[in-house]
């Protein structure tokens, strides 16, 4: 199927190519403009890790973010309502939260649900940062976040505000509720499309799978290194009357020096009637057309308003560009730089990272486990889960999310309070409401004087209401604890006593009548007659049942004379 979409975009490319126009060029001469970047007002911070691929263990070609073969000139995703604000991730090393969960997790979600992206409801970098950054404002990476996203979704800046005014917070989140709500929305899964530095048909046909891709809406995450000054970057201006003006970069250099940082941004579109006229002949010359459109995180007075052009020509490990003076060498050879392609950092491919899709998702029982440890970056913590054979069905690591090394920070960075492991076994509650255990493995991952004192583990529901506590008051040091309870609940049970009684059936008249919220494990248990829905049908059972079983039922009866039932 693979090989059907690229040989179907091999000849998009040539259909694009012929007749993409250059219409309203104008020529205007510019020089190398390398503006200094200051790392005491922009932070980085995009740890390596290029070889982002599927988790999942089947060839999932369907998941290429592609939908049609003929591509547009040009697509802007920042143009839609769903795009969040330009913002500046200040100091902190977050540019992966940044591209990853701010602009390109909200954009995906909000398109998907037709919202308008606020900075508010926007979702939050300091969430997924702080996930995978051990408890040190040391940088994070992009298939970490990735993970992150797809195993717990995110939280919203007005759930869990990003400061940058020199206050800025490395603690997780102690909303338990906004963490269960996060997780009923979450990436499908992580790819990448790599673009090799050579100028092939593997070249041009992998551009327009990127190209394709954000024509269906799905961004790109990429990073590139970045000196201290930039200087590795040669920004130029556009020179075509659409665009006159912006800046563009045209080339990235490889530097050894201890200056250089990765930096993390995000592709929103592109533009094939983009020229630069990077030689300055005046003319447009072969590879001087077309560029990508990134997002930045350092505000709106970087660049284009907070955005970058970057020509495709970028990507190459040598120009396609010929010198102004001689034509048989290229633009760039009097640079005292190496070039490097620009998102290939020191390997020979460009990787664009993407999101596979989001997903809504059915949030059946969690596991809330209420902890202290000094030591943040020694927690692994998973949620499992067995039948009544003990034969486990689950093992779904959540803390860390993080798919690299752990490292030993400087600093160290405590924790107190409750996390939230999602049982993403039981997301189908009508298999999975009996007959299993679920629970938690908590790990102190170093053999040092810091523990983790377990304060207590409970079930809990999409409500957060409890389901079932267990195991209180542990200490675990240098070792792994699994602790489980048993759940085995039967129709109507809505308030989890293990035992049908009047009481459920007046919750669920409460619940009828609008006076209480019940979560998706409820509305399952409450649908007593199995027809699909809750109604007045179920209590009406309920309460024969239990007048069947010689049960008082005079409270239930009361209230449904109330309701002149």
């Amino acid at each position: 199927m693979k090989k059907k979409i690229f040989a179907a975009l091999t000849a998009a490319v040539m259909a694009v190519t012929a007749t993409a126009s250059l219409q309203g060029l104008s020529v205007t001469a510019n020089d190398d403009m390398l503006i200094p970047v200051d790392f005491s007002v922009y932070g980085t911070g995009c740890l390596d890790d290029e070889d982002i691929m599927m988790e999942d263990a089947e060839d999932n070609e369907d998941d290429l973010p592609l939908d049609r073969t003929i591509l547009p000139t040009a697509v802007d995703l920042s143009a839609d309502a769903a795009f969040p604000p330009i913002r500046n991730q200040g100091i902190i090393n977050s540019c992966t939260a940044w591209a990853t969960t701010y602009y390109t997790y909200t954009y995906m979600v909000h398109y998907a649900k037709g919202i308008t992206s606020t900075y508010d409801n926007s979702y939050s970098p300091r969430w997924t940062y702080n996930l995978t950054n051990y408890g040190v404002d040391a940088g994070s990476s992009i298939s970490d976040a990735f993970t992150v996203l797809r195993k717990q979704g995110a939280l919203t800046n007005s759930e869990h505000p990003y400061t940058t005014n020199g206050n800025y917070s490395l603690d997780w989140s102690h909303d338990t509720q906004a963490m269960i709500n996060a997780l009923s929305t979450r990436a499908d899964g992580k790819n990448q499309v790599q673009v090799p530095k050579t100028y092939t048909t593997s070249f041009q046909t992998n551009l327009n799978t990127i190209k394709a891709g954000l024509n269906n809406h799905t961004p790109y995450v990429v990073s590139a290194y970045v000196s201290s000054q930039w200087a590795n970057a040669t920004f130029k201006t556009c020179a075509d009357s659409g665009h006159l003006g912006e800046y563009i970069c045209v080339r990235n250099a490889e530097f050894s020096s201890t200056g250089i940082k990765t930096h993390a941004m995000t592709v929103v579109g592109y533009d094939d009637s983009i020229w630069c006229d990077v030689n300055g002949n005046g003319s447009v010359d072969t590879g001087e057309t077309g560029a990508f459109k990134l997002a930045n995180s350092w505000g709106t007075s970087w660049k284009n308003s907070g955005y970058v052009w970057v020509l495709y020509d970028a990507l190459l490990g040598v120009s396609r560009i010929n010198s102004a003076q001689d034509n048989t060498v290229t633009w760039d050879y009097t640079m005292t730089t190496t070039r490097n392609p620009v998102f290939a950092k020191s390997y020979n491919v460009n990787y664009f990272n993407y999101l596979t899709g989001v997903s809504d998702h059915v949030v059946g029982f969690v596991s809330e486990v209420t902890l202290s440890t000094s030591r943040r970056n020694q927690l692994y913590a998973n949620a499992v889960c067995t039948n009544w054979s003990l034969t486990p069905v689950e093992n779904n690591q959540i803390y860390p999310t993080s798919e690299t090394t752990n490292p030993d920070p400087g600093t160290a960075c405590s924790f107190s309070g409750t996390i939230v492991l999602n049982h993403a076994f039981s997301e189908n509650i009508s298999e999975h409401i009996r007959g299993y255990n679920y629970g938690v493995m908590i790990r102190d991952n170093m053999n040092d004087d810091y523990s983790i004192s377990v304060t207590n583990c409970k079930i809990a529901d999409s409500c957060n209401n409890t389901v079932l506590s267990y195991c209180s008051n542990v200490t675990i040091n240098n070792a792994s604890q699994t602790h489980y309870t048993s759940i085995d609940f039967y129709p109507g049970d809505v308030d989890y006593s293990g035992v049908l009684t009047q009481d459920d059936a007046v919750m669920i008249l409460s619940y009828l009548s609008g006076n209480t919220v019940f979560s998706n494990v409820q509305l399952y248990l409450a649908d007593y007659d199995y027809d699909g829905v809750v109604g007045i049908s179920d209590v009406i059972a309920i309460q024969q049942h239990l007048a069947n079983r010689g049960m008082d039922v005079s409270a239930l009866s009361t209230e449904m004379q109330k309701l002149g039932l």
